[in-house]
């Protein structure tokens, strides 16, 4: 299940494992958490994230941090030492990031799409 939610947010399941371990290097973790927050204005509670790692429920894991990241247009506002910020404490690449962030945006188009449709 993990990896097919990894290939949804356009990354592979050695990066879902690479988020878990960053996250649960817990004193880093905590650090780029805080500091992100400071830099994107936005309170980031990623307790959770490493609760689920912790337990070996990579899905929900990746779930959490999905539902923490917001709209695409908020990233496209942040700076580029923002979004290292964002990246560093979500434990991927700024690159993973803007995947994450573009497949998300498309999951949702299609929602939207697919709920206008069945309306219809």
């Amino acid at each position: 299940m993990a990896s097919i939610a990894a290939r949804e947010l356009g990354i592979n399941f050695s990066a879902v494992t690479s988020i878990a371990d960053k996250l649960l290097d817990i004193e880093s973790s905590i650090s780029a958490e805080m500091e992100a927050s400071v830099l994107i204005g936005k309170q980031l509670n990623l307790t959770e994230a490493r609760r689920l790692a912790l337990a070996g429920d990579l899905e929900g894991m990746m779930t959490n941090l999905v539902g923490q990241l917001g709209s695409i247009n908020e990233f496209e506002r942040l700076n580029v030492i923002q979004r290292q910020a964002l990246a560093s404490a979500m434990g991927v690449s700024v690159e993973q990031l803007q995947k994450m962030y573009n497949q998300q945006q498309e999951l949702n188009n299609s929602s939207g799409k697919f709920s206008e449709i069945a309306s219809n």
